[in-house]
């Protein structure tokens, strides 16, 4: 059989799609004479060409696409000019974890510190990992946002920049923003986090001067809360950008986009309002202080109220849960600690108070028992709390069998009687959700529901002691629960829960529906919908009964007054209900097996 002709090949390669191999075809087909390759390893080499010049492609346009101001590697990143950071300090986010996680990370140091370079041969990285990344500064996403704003487009312009899998905002909080163009920012922020969405964000200001250019002390915190939950800080004190220019000549990080710079001459320049606190009383200080040691690793084997804490639960936004262990009896406790980046922080260190004090102050079987609480050595707060056995609503919520009608209206009589209580003492919680109803059982006995987490109440201006003044914010809450009136920033009353024990109520009485065709996770959306939007009728619920669906709808009333007027009517409507509704739900919502496998793909990889 004769050789085709170069030409030919080529041609022939062309048609095929494999226009890389084409274009290296002539220097392939000398270095095959010279080492007398066979056929088999021609075509070995053809193909390895191919997909060499395709992976090259496919990168060279995500790079485009990701915007990235220049293109560094990690590998030419100079961690000598550092005094005590390592590969190994960035916490796997050179690794495809890093994105399947949803982690973040933090890049704060002084200018020319490297903290751009290290985000873009991160971002780099990951898109060799086949990742969406995208880059931008922060003055630059604000002027985006604030057209689209003007437009009437904000929610489309924040869901572009939710989408790519690692989103870069470089020069955070470094010049003076404003309240206005901080909220834009959040919503994006919030919206990432949210769906689980990996950030990079790199700041030229120590994290205790966020608050300085965000105009906000709470929303600064809020902002470094979702960046932190899932993610770590970086200090830089050194670095190799100091020797870079771009094409333009200008060393990295003097070049900014015109967009920015527009905003910044216009708007941005503004100073923000008077602060509540000043920077020094905020607390906002780098996650890591001391060494690499995580911060709950260094409470292990201390001893908190005459209780050794043993392990660690979990974390949130305000505090770290261990569990804590008598010496004597070896019983067990619950310990809530804030976190050593709030211990000055006055605000926080209150609304972290008000969870240990208003169970302390109510003490109801239906409310989460507290035991004690106080202030440790370094001023941080804590509490310790009874240690139960069970899960949060949500997550039986989750389990492919759902729960009977009547233990789920027990749990709702039990949570309205909850409420019932601690409305009387003038307290409104403002976060009811699932999440913050937790189901325990004692001795065998019946599943008992206990409400949790008061962190963000409502309270009369004295109580237990703590002198705190509520605020309306937008940003306190849960979007997802959160009622008309708190949408618009008013404070809200008993009525205001009683709407999203409404949405509980249809959550769990239908399998996971929402009143609303919107997405769980898009804030606007969801804000559209409860201020605008009539909750869609439930078959499903009709069905079950309709004295509940009746109940549900009343709850879920636009207008407070149309509402139920306290839980206590609540209350003696679902137990009335009891003797009226069907023994246990059906398996799935269209009668089918369809949905019980959807389910079990929860728990079953790859089902």
């Amino acid at each position: 059989m004769s050789k085709p002709a170069p030409t030919a090949l080529e041609g022939r390669l062309r048609q095929l799609g494999m226009g890389h191999a084409a274009d290296h075809l002539g220097d392939l087909l000398t270095r095959a004479a010279d080492e007398h390759l066979s056929h088999e390893e021609l075509l070995g080499r053809l193909l390895g060409l191919e997909l060499d010049g395709r992976d090259l492609a496919r990168l060279e346009k995500a790079r485009r696409r990701a915007s990235f101001p220049f293109v560094r590697t990690f590998e030419d990143f100079d961690f000598a000019n550092q005094t005590d950071r390592r590969v190994s300090s960035l916490g796997g986010s050179l690794e495809r974890a890093f994105i399947e996680h949803g982690r973040c990370v933090v890049l704060s140091g002084k200018s020319q510190s490297g903290k751009t370079h290290l985000a873009v041969a991160i971002g780099d990285r990951q898109l060799r990992h086949g990742f969406e990344v995208r880059f931008v500064t922060a003055g630059a996403l604000i002027a985006e946002l604030t057209a689209a704003e003007r437009k009437g487009r904000m929610q489309k312009a924040v869901a572009a920049w939710t989408e790519p899998d690692l989103l870069i905002i470089d020069d955070f909080a470094g010049i003076a923003y404003g309240r206005d163009a901080s909220e834009r920012l959040f919503e994006v922020i919030h919206e990432r986090h949210v769906k689980h969405r990996s950030m990079i964000v790199t700041s030229s200001r120590d994290l205790a001067g966020w608050q300085q250019t965000i105009g906000d002390a709470q929303l600064a915190v809020g902002l470094l809360d979702r960046l932190l939950e899932r993610g770590r800080h970086i200090q830089l004190d050194g670095g190799k950008a100091r020797d870079l220019v771009d094409e333009h000549g200008i060393p990295i990080g003097m070049s900014r986009p015109l967009a920015q710079v527009a905003y910044e001459e216009l708007v941005i320049s503004n100073e923000p309002d008077a602060l509540v606190a000043s920077s020094a009383d905020t607390g906002l200080v780098a996650a890591g202080g001391q060494g690499e040691v995580p911060e709950h690793e260094r409470d292990l084997g201390g001893e908190v109220a005459g209780y050794v804490i043993t392990r660690m639960l979990g974390a949130g936004g305000l505090g770290i849960v261990y569990v804590g262990m008598d010496p004597q009896t070896r019983a067990e406790v619950a310990i809530k600690i804030s976190k050593r980046a709030q211990a000055k922080n006055r605000d926080i260190q209150q609304r972290f108070v008000l969870e240990a004090q208003i169970p302390r102050l109510i003490k109801h079987a239906n409310i989460i028992q507290i035991l004690a609480c106080g202030e440790l050595a370094d001023g941080r707060a804590y509490y310790v709390m009874e240690l139960l056995d069970g899960q949060p609503l949500r997550d039986r919520m989750q389990l492919p069998v759902p729960l009977t009608a009547h233990e789920a209206l027990r749990i709702f009589i039990d949570l309205a009687d909850a409420l019932r209580v601690v409305h009387k003492r003038g307290i409104v919680h403002r976060d009811l959700k699932p999440e913050n109803v937790f189901l325990t059982s004692y001795a065998s006995g019946p599943v008992v529901a206990k409400l949790v987490d008061f962190g963000l109440a409502r309270v009369p201006l004295q109580i237990a002691g703590v002198d705190l003044e509520s605020r309306s914010l937008l940003t306190v809450g849960t979007p997802r629960y959160m009622s008309p009136e708190r949408m618009l920033g008013e404070e809200g009353d008993e009525r205001t829960d009683l709407y999203a024990l409404g949405l509980i109520l249809y959550e769990v009485f239908t399998h996971g529906d929402w009143p609303w065709e919107v997405d769980e996770n898009d804030v606007v959306a969801q804000r559209a919908a409860h201020l605008a939007q009539r909750p869609r009728p439930s078959p499903m619920l009709q069905k079950i009964g309709p004295r509940l669906h009746a109940l549900v709808m009343r709850c879920l009333e636009k207008d407070p007054a149309k509402r139920p007027q306290s839980a206590d009517e609540v209350k003696t409507e679902l137990v009335a209900l009891q003797g009226e509704l069907p023994k246990r739900f059906g398996h799935s919502k269209g009668g089918g097996g369809g949905d019980v496998l959807s389910r079990l793909r929860r728990f079953i990889a790859d089902a």
